[in-house]
């Protein structure tokens, strides 16, 4: 498994980002950047925070505890789509967790039989 450094400079680079400017939007000297990615230093809970967000990751990813960025992606449009229905009156809400809940439970049966 990565490390916290690893996988830092994997999504940096992945990203088009500089040791120099990840650094100047997180709030640290370039240096300590490196230093991170070389796992030489752990960065304190707030500044991993900064850096997952500059890399636009979720925290988990970094930490070793998400799969990576295309779950981050799928988290992602998964919060955008539950703002959305939060936004609804409590009868839609109902109606749609209930259509969700039929399909999921419907999937998880199709695998079995599968």
């Amino acid at each position: 498994m990565k490390s916290f450094g690893q996988r830092l400079q994997d999504i940096r680079k992945e990203k088009n980002l500089s040791q120099q400017q990840l650094a100047e939007v997180v709030g640290v000297l370039p240096p300590v950047v490196g230093r991170y990615e070389r796992d030489e230093v752990t960065p304190s809970v707030a500044v991993a925070a900064r850096l997952a967000q500059a890399v636009q990751v979720p925290l988990d990813y970094l930490v070793g505890h998400d799969q990576g960025p295309r779950a981050a992606a799928f988290d992602q449009a998964l919060t955008a789509r539950m703002a959305a229905l939060v936004l609804l009156p409590a009868p839609e809400q109902e109606r749609i967790l209930s259509v969700l809940d039929s399909l999921i439970r419907d999937a998880r049966v199709r695998a079995l039989y599968s």
